[in-house]
């Protein structure tokens, strides 16, 4: 690279420096590089939101960044013609499909349609051989000071190794994976003071919070590498999200939220209030993860790499213990060693569970055993509702077959016609049955039970994502009291990292004596801990 590119790459860089938790001041050689490995297992698994993620990550870079950045995608099956992206318009179901698949048939997959993915400039598809094959020309070649993201809006899958359940899986095309394990060993190969943050949001993610260790299992200590990690919820836990709908608008997910905190707009080009906790002007990585934690109304639980060295190294006081650790039971001193982004946070998730007085993780605790048993109630009243409402299906799918026996096959002729030139004929020998109307009573209960359940579940969530950030700030506190100097460090370094910023924010390009200089976007940070 000529020295003129070079400078100009630096402007970019230093506007793009702490996003990735630069380590020490940016030098004028540093550059960004972005991985994001997308799609689904197949295109039964390749559902049209994984595509809108990329490109709503594509749209805030060229927004951000708009000198540029290297930024390599597999998606799906790469430049293949096929059709890979799975996506659902109910409005192109006729009303007699969707009779015959409810009472005839297998409503399951119905009104699905594919298509040709639409992501652009893709360097591959997503598999294990153009993962490793990335790190190998690519990630071969990054230099000290550089900074990588890796972005994963995929599926994922648990843990196959009865030793470390952390180990899950980040599924791709083909039904392939790469598990945090191999991603630790990829990691372990970049060149000495590559920076790394990593951002996933597919089921089981939280997994992939435990590649701050080496070969990604906590019983072998803290890696050496720099890197940083937020994710869309624990490695034991589905994730929200993946869905065929093609209304962008409806999109509830770790990436919808995450990515519009630090864009300042939703997906839809809306403006939203930016959660800039801190009061210092920018809005770093922690508190996007931390707008998501408040404002996203899924079942997701978000964790980020730097409570899961809390979880490894620190601990809370034993209960009736005398040692003068930080506890959970007072919430006014649990809030004077929280951090501005914890504290704000915690006060939001307060206002939201309606939690009030000094011992409010007790009292969210209590809230979601509340909520689980309020949960089971409905369960119980779900499946007696569901019996009723499938007797009365069984009556009135045996009276169309007395009327119509060819629709015991599927592929029988009429049953085309019924579904094209007579399916007037079908609809109202469907609608005027004397059970029907019950049976659409009974179903929409049903819907509407499903839809309090979920509530039920986002409040729990909600009373879980309360008491872990709790959890996270007395962890915090403790660290120094039973941990050694080295894991602080580390601990401190992570933090760092995770502060950092992302893009220009709308700020001028600044003055390439000041990249030099190594002014812009610094986090305090100064490299890896020691082995």
């Amino acid at each position: 690279m000529t020295g003129h590119l070079r400078v100009a790459t630096a402007i970019c860089s230093a506007m793009f420096a702490g996003w990735l938790g630069l380590a020490g001041a940016p030098s004028v050689t540093a550059e960004d590089y972005i991985l994001t490995i997308g799609g689904g297992y197949s295109p039964q698994g390749n559902q049209v939101s994984l595509e809108k993620n990329v490109l709503f990550l594509q749209r805030l870079l060229t927004e951000q960044l708009p000198r540029g950045v290297r930024h390599d995608i597999l998606f799906s099956d790469g430049d293949s013609t096929g059709r890979d992206v799975q996506f659902h318009d109910p409005r192109r179901v006729p009303p007699a499909n969707r009779l015959m698949a409810q009472f005839v048939g297998n409503d399951r997959y119905l009104g699905l349609e594919y298509r040709s993915h639409q992501v652009p400039e893709i360097r591959a598809g997503s598999n294990r051989r153009q993962v490793e094959q990335w790190f190998d020309e690519v990630g071969a070649k990054l230099q000290r000071g550089d900074r990588l993201l890796i972005y994963a809006t995929a599926h994922g899958g648990k843990s196959d190794d009865e030793d470390n359940d952390h180990n899950t899986r980040l599924l791709m095309w083909n039904n392939e994976s790469i598990t945090v394990e191999r991603l630790a060993e990829r990691l372990e190969t970049l060149p000495e003071g590559v920076n790394v943050a990593v951002v996933m949001v597919q089921c089981y993610s939280g997994g992939f919070a435990h590649l701050i260790f080496d070969e990604g299992d906590s019983k072998e200590g803290l890696a050496s590498r720099n890197i940083c990690g937020f994710f869309a919820t624990v490695h034991d836990r589905v994730a929200a999200g993946c869905t065929p709908d093609i209304d962008e608008e409806d999109y509830q997910e770790y990436s919808t939220f995450f990515w519009a905190a630090l864009g300042g707009k939703t997906r839809i080009g809306e403006p939203i209030e930016r959660p800039d906790y801190d009061g210092d002007g920018g809005i770093s990585l922690e508190e996007a993860h931390g707008h998501v934690i408040v404002h996203s109304d899924t079942i997701d639980i978000p964790i980020k790499t730097s409570g899961a060295l809390l979880r490894e190294y620190s601990k809370l006081p034993a209960e009736d213990s005398d040692d003068e650790l930080v506890g959970l039971s007072s919430y006014d001193a649990l809030l004077e060693h929280a951090s501005p982004v914890d504290r704000a946070v915690l006060e939001q998730l307060c206002a939201k569970l309606d939690l009030d007085g000094s011992d409010r993780v007790e009292a969210a605790n209590e809230l979601a055993k509340r909520t689980k048993d309020e949960e089971n109630d409905l369960n119980r009243r779900q499946r007696r509702s569901r019996r009723q409402r499938d007797r009365l299906k069984g009556r009135i799918t045996g009276d169309l077959k007395e009327r119509w026996p060819e629709l015991a096959n599927a592929y029988n002729p009429l049953v085309t016609e019924l579904l094209t030139a007579r399916c007037d004929e079908f609809i109202q020998a469907v609608e005027s049955h004397e059970d029907y109307s019950e049976f659409t009573k009974l179903d929409a209960q049903l819907q509407e039970v499903e839809t309090k359940k979920m509530d039920l579940d986002r409040r729990w969530v909600k009373c879980q994502r309360f008491v872990r950030v709790a959890e996270n700030v007395a962890l915090a506190a403790n660290l120094p009291n039973v941990a050694d100097a080295k894991i602080v460090d580390a601990y401190q370094r992570m933090l760092a990292a995770e502060r950092g910023t992302f893009g220009a924010g709308g700020a001028a390009p600044p003055d390439v004596a000041e990249v030099a200089a190594g002014l812009i976007n610094s986090p305090t940070a100064s490299g890896p801990p020691e082995p």
